[in-house]
């Protein structure tokens, strides 16, 4: 159920305009009161099929 939570959190964040995993990973973790971990978030982006790499910084 968090993962659901956290995936609605990321699409509504990428609405604006794409970002990197640092700035979705410090939304999250500000915006949510018990946050995520890097690893959690790496498996939630590349699970998630409405969310694709756009490129490479």
């Amino acid at each position: 159920m968090k993962t659901v939570r956290i995936r609605e959190k990321i699409k509504k964040f990428l609405g604006d305009r794409p970002r990197n995993t640092a700035e979705i990973l410090e939304h999250i973790n500000s915006t949510m009161r018990h946050g995520t971990t890097s690893q959690q978030l790496g498996n939630v982006l590349s699970k998630d099929k409405d969310i694709v790499k756009v490129g490479y910084i």
